[in-house]
Protein backbone atom coordinates (compact mmCIF):
# COMPACT_ATOMS: atom_id res chain seq x y z
CA UNK A 1 0.00 0.00 0.00
CA UNK A 2 1.39 3.40 -0.97
CA UNK A 3 2.28 5.81 1.80
CA UNK A 4 0.32 9.00 2.31
CA UNK A 5 1.99 12.37 1.92
CA UNK A 6 3.29 13.60 5.28
CA UNK A 7 2.42 17.08 6.58
CA UNK A 8 4.16 18.86 9.44
CA UNK A 9 3.82 22.40 10.76
CA UNK A 10 7.04 24.38 11.11
CA UNK A 11 7.67 27.91 12.39
CA UNK A 12 10.91 29.45 11.12
CA UNK A 13 12.69 32.71 11.82
CA UNK A 14 12.39 35.10 8.91
CA UNK A 15 13.63 38.67 8.50
CA UNK A 16 13.52 39.48 12.21
CA UNK A 17 10.15 37.74 12.60
CA UNK A 18 8.68 34.32 11.96
CA UNK A 19 6.78 32.45 9.28
CA UNK A 20 4.45 29.43 9.31
CA UNK A 21 5.31 26.59 6.94
CA UNK A 22 3.64 23.34 5.97
CA UNK A 23 6.46 20.87 5.37
CA UNK A 24 5.31 18.37 2.74
CA UNK A 25 7.11 15.03 2.26
CA UNK A 26 6.03 12.93 -0.72
CA UNK A 27 7.10 9.27 -0.27
CA UNK A 28 6.06 8.35 -3.83
CA UNK A 29 8.64 10.71 -5.39
CA UNK A 30 12.35 10.42 -4.53
CA UNK A 31 13.80 13.32 -2.51
CA UNK A 32 10.70 15.48 -2.67
CA UNK A 33 10.37 17.61 0.45
CA UNK A 34 8.85 21.05 -0.07
CA UNK A 35 7.49 23.88 2.07
CA UNK A 36 4.27 25.85 1.71
CA UNK A 37 4.67 29.21 3.46
CA UNK A 38 1.27 30.27 4.81
CA UNK A 39 1.29 33.23 4.26
CA UNK A 40 3.46 35.87 2.62
CA UNK A 41 0.99 38.68 3.30
CA UNK A 42 -1.01 40.35 6.11
CA UNK A 43 -1.96 36.99 7.62
CA UNK A 44 1.59 36.52 8.90
CA UNK A 45 2.31 33.74 11.41
CA UNK A 46 -0.51 31.34 12.19
CA UNK A 47 -1.34 28.89 14.94
CA UNK A 48 -0.40 25.40 13.73
CA UNK A 49 -2.20 22.16 14.64
CA UNK A 50 -1.17 18.70 13.47
CA UNK A 51 -4.38 16.66 13.58
CA UNK A 52 -4.64 13.00 14.63
CA UNK A 53 -5.64 11.98 11.08
CA UNK A 54 -2.37 13.35 9.66
CA UNK A 55 -3.88 16.55 8.33
CA UNK A 56 -2.50 19.99 9.16
CA UNK A 57 -4.49 23.06 10.17
CA UNK A 58 -3.39 26.69 10.32
CA UNK A 59 -5.41 29.44 11.95
CA UNK A 60 -4.50 33.02 11.01
CA UNK A 61 -5.84 36.43 11.92
CA UNK A 62 -5.30 39.50 9.75
CA UNK A 63 -2.64 41.98 10.89
CA UNK A 64 -5.02 44.94 10.49
CA UNK A 65 -8.34 43.21 11.26
CA UNK A 66 -8.01 40.94 14.33
CA UNK A 67 -11.63 39.76 14.07
CA UNK A 68 -10.98 38.34 10.59
CA UNK A 69 -9.99 34.67 10.66
CA UNK A 70 -8.50 32.44 7.98
CA UNK A 71 -8.33 28.68 8.52
CA UNK A 72 -6.22 26.58 6.14
CA UNK A 73 -6.73 22.81 6.32
CA UNK A 74 -4.25 20.62 4.42
CA UNK A 75 -5.08 16.94 3.88
CA UNK A 76 -2.64 14.58 2.18
CA UNK A 77 -3.37 11.68 -0.13
CA UNK A 78 -0.85 9.45 -1.93
CA UNK A 79 -0.33 11.86 -4.85
CA UNK A 80 -2.06 15.10 -3.86
CA UNK A 81 -2.75 17.53 -1.03
CA UNK A 82 -6.14 19.20 -0.70
CA UNK A 83 -5.88 22.78 0.60
CA UNK A 84 -9.19 24.05 2.03
CA UNK A 85 -9.46 27.75 2.83
CA UNK A 86 -12.14 29.17 5.14
CA UNK A 87 -12.55 32.90 5.81
CA UNK A 88 -14.83 34.19 8.57
CA UNK A 89 -15.36 37.70 9.91
CA UNK A 90 -17.78 40.03 11.65
CA UNK A 91 -19.34 41.50 8.51
CA UNK A 92 -19.52 41.24 4.74
CA UNK A 93 -17.04 44.04 4.12
CA UNK A 94 -14.26 42.42 6.16
CA UNK A 95 -14.77 38.96 4.65
CA UNK A 96 -14.93 40.27 1.08
CA UNK A 97 -11.72 42.25 1.68
CA UNK A 98 -9.84 38.92 1.49
CA UNK A 99 -9.92 38.46 -2.26
CA UNK A 100 -6.66 36.49 -2.31
CA UNK A 101 -4.01 34.97 -0.08
CA UNK A 102 -0.35 34.60 -1.02
CA UNK A 103 1.14 31.23 -0.12
CA UNK A 104 4.73 30.61 -1.27
CA UNK A 105 5.47 27.03 -2.43
CA UNK A 106 9.20 26.45 -2.00
CA UNK A 107 11.32 23.60 -3.41
CA UNK A 108 14.74 24.56 -2.03
CA UNK A 109 14.88 21.53 0.29
CA UNK A 110 14.38 19.06 -2.54
CA UNK A 111 17.44 17.77 -4.41
CA UNK A 112 15.11 16.38 -7.08
CA UNK A 113 13.10 19.60 -7.68
CA UNK A 114 15.04 22.58 -6.29
CA UNK A 115 17.68 24.62 -8.08
CA UNK A 116 21.12 23.04 -8.07
CA UNK A 117 22.76 25.08 -10.82
CA UNK A 118 22.16 28.33 -12.70
CA UNK A 119 18.78 29.54 -11.44
CA UNK A 120 17.19 30.11 -14.86
CA UNK A 121 18.64 27.09 -16.63
CA UNK A 122 18.14 24.65 -13.76
CA UNK A 123 14.97 25.89 -12.07
CA UNK A 124 12.97 28.31 -14.23
CA UNK A 125 13.36 26.09 -17.30
CA UNK A 126 11.49 23.29 -15.49
CA UNK A 127 8.54 25.44 -14.34
CA UNK A 128 5.41 25.65 -16.49
CA UNK A 129 2.02 27.25 -17.00
CA UNK A 130 -0.77 26.49 -19.48
CA UNK A 131 -1.50 28.97 -22.28
CA UNK A 132 -3.57 28.85 -25.49
CA UNK A 133 -0.63 27.00 -27.05
CA UNK A 134 -0.66 24.33 -24.34
CA UNK A 135 1.92 23.66 -21.65
CA UNK A 136 4.64 26.31 -21.75
CA UNK A 137 8.01 26.19 -20.01
CA UNK A 138 8.60 29.54 -18.36
CA UNK A 139 11.87 30.00 -20.26
CA UNK A 140 9.82 29.80 -23.48
CA UNK A 141 7.55 32.66 -22.39
CA UNK A 142 8.15 36.39 -22.92
CA UNK A 143 9.62 37.58 -19.61
CA UNK A 144 10.41 41.15 -18.53
CA UNK A 145 13.04 42.48 -16.10
CA UNK A 146 12.47 43.15 -12.43
CA UNK A 147 12.21 46.94 -12.53
CA UNK A 148 13.99 47.39 -9.19
CA UNK A 149 17.30 46.53 -10.89
CA UNK A 150 18.89 47.58 -14.19
CA UNK A 151 17.83 45.52 -17.21
CA UNK A 152 21.42 44.28 -17.63
CA UNK A 153 21.70 43.09 -14.01
CA UNK A 154 22.79 39.44 -13.71
CA UNK A 155 19.37 38.51 -12.31
CA UNK A 156 17.60 40.27 -15.18
CA UNK A 157 19.51 38.89 -18.13
CA UNK A 158 17.55 36.68 -18.47
CA UNK A 159 14.97 37.52 -15.76
CA UNK A 160 15.04 35.21 -12.75
CA UNK A 161 11.52 35.99 -11.48
CA UNK A 162 8.22 36.75 -13.17
CA UNK A 163 4.49 37.24 -12.72
CA UNK A 164 1.91 35.79 -15.10
CA UNK A 165 -1.41 37.59 -15.57
CA UNK A 166 -4.27 35.17 -16.39
CA UNK A 167 -6.10 35.66 -19.67
CA UNK A 168 -9.31 36.73 -17.85
CA UNK A 169 -7.56 39.59 -16.00
CA UNK A 170 -6.55 43.02 -17.33
CA UNK A 171 -2.82 43.12 -18.04
CA UNK A 172 -1.32 46.08 -16.12
CA UNK A 173 1.83 46.45 -18.22
CA UNK A 174 5.16 46.64 -16.44
CA UNK A 175 5.40 47.82 -12.81
CA UNK A 176 7.53 50.69 -11.54
CA UNK A 177 9.35 48.65 -8.89
CA UNK A 178 8.61 44.93 -8.89
CA UNK A 179 8.82 41.67 -10.83
CA UNK A 180 8.13 41.85 -14.54
CA UNK A 181 4.73 40.83 -15.94
CA UNK A 182 5.03 38.30 -18.76
CA UNK A 183 3.26 38.91 -22.06
CA UNK A 184 2.14 35.27 -22.10
CA UNK A 185 -1.28 34.72 -20.52
CA UNK A 186 -2.19 31.52 -18.64
CA UNK A 187 -5.55 30.03 -19.59
CA UNK A 188 -5.72 27.71 -16.58
CA UNK A 189 -5.20 28.41 -12.88
CA UNK A 190 -2.41 25.84 -12.86
CA UNK A 191 1.34 26.17 -12.31
CA UNK A 192 3.96 23.51 -11.76
CA UNK A 193 7.48 22.18 -12.04
CA UNK A 194 9.13 19.06 -13.48
CA UNK A 195 11.77 17.17 -11.49
CA UNK A 196 15.42 17.56 -12.45
CA UNK A 197 15.48 14.05 -13.94
CA UNK A 198 12.28 14.68 -15.92
CA UNK A 199 10.45 11.75 -14.30
CA UNK A 200 7.91 13.56 -12.09
CA UNK A 201 6.03 16.81 -11.71
CA UNK A 202 4.47 18.83 -8.92
CA UNK A 203 1.66 21.25 -9.71
CA UNK A 204 -0.82 23.55 -8.00
CA UNK A 205 -4.37 24.06 -9.25
CA UNK A 206 -7.34 26.25 -8.39
CA UNK A 207 -10.69 27.04 -10.02
CA UNK A 208 -9.77 30.62 -10.94
CA UNK A 209 -6.82 32.69 -9.78
CA UNK A 210 -5.95 36.38 -9.99
CA UNK A 211 -2.26 35.79 -10.63
CA UNK A 212 0.59 33.29 -10.92
CA UNK A 213 4.20 33.89 -9.92
CA UNK A 214 7.61 32.21 -10.00
CA UNK A 215 10.07 33.64 -7.52
CA UNK A 216 13.48 33.65 -5.90
CA UNK A 217 13.13 30.95 -3.28
CA UNK A 218 12.82 28.12 -5.82
CA UNK A 219 9.15 28.96 -5.42
CA UNK A 220 5.79 29.14 -7.16
CA UNK A 221 2.76 31.28 -6.29
CA UNK A 222 -0.90 30.76 -7.20
CA UNK A 223 -3.19 33.56 -5.98
CA UNK A 224 -6.78 32.30 -5.63
CA UNK A 225 -9.77 34.47 -6.46
CA UNK A 226 -11.61 33.89 -3.19
CA UNK A 227 -14.34 36.35 -4.14
CA UNK A 228 -15.93 33.63 -6.31
CA UNK A 229 -16.72 31.58 -3.21
CA UNK A 230 -18.27 34.22 -0.96
CA UNK A 231 -21.48 32.89 0.61
CA UNK A 232 -23.75 35.75 1.74
CA UNK A 233 -25.97 33.42 3.78
CA UNK A 234 -23.01 32.32 5.91
CA UNK A 235 -21.05 35.56 5.49
CA UNK A 236 -17.99 33.46 4.77
CA UNK A 237 -15.74 31.96 2.14
CA UNK A 238 -14.95 28.28 1.66
CA UNK A 239 -12.59 27.47 -1.18
CA UNK A 240 -10.29 24.66 -2.30
CA UNK A 241 -6.94 24.32 -4.07
CA UNK A 242 -5.06 21.10 -4.84
CA UNK A 243 -1.35 20.28 -4.97
CA UNK A 244 -0.58 17.41 -7.37
CA UNK A 245 2.47 15.07 -7.25
CA UNK A 246 2.59 12.81 -10.31
CA UNK A 247 4.65 11.15 -13.01
CA UNK A 248 5.62 13.70 -15.66
CA UNK A 249 2.56 13.34 -17.88
CA UNK A 250 1.11 16.78 -18.74
CA UNK A 251 -1.98 15.30 -20.39
CA UNK A 252 -2.80 13.29 -17.27
CA UNK A 253 -2.25 16.37 -15.09
CA UNK A 254 -4.57 18.47 -17.23
CA UNK A 255 -7.23 15.74 -17.18
CA UNK A 256 -7.12 15.63 -13.38
CA UNK A 257 -7.21 19.41 -13.13
CA UNK A 258 -10.20 19.63 -15.47
CA UNK A 259 -12.03 16.91 -13.53
CA UNK A 260 -11.34 18.64 -10.20
CA UNK A 261 -12.12 22.22 -11.17
CA UNK A 262 -14.22 22.45 -14.34
CA UNK A 263 -16.57 19.45 -14.19
CA UNK A 264 -20.27 20.27 -13.83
Amino acid sequence: MSELIQLHGVVEAHGGGSRSLARITVPAIPNLVCDLWCYEDKFGVGETHEESDGSLRFRHTHANMPDLELVTHLTGGVDHVVMRLTVAGPDEQSVRSVRRVNACWQFRRSSSFGNRGHFVRDFVSRCFVVTDAGFARLTDTQRHPDTRSPADHAQNSPPWVQRYVPAWMDHPGQPEASWGNSDDRPTRSLVGIVSRDGAHLAAWGYRRCVGIGQGWHDCLHLLPDLSLDYDPAANGIESTAILYFMPNDPDALLARYEADFTAD
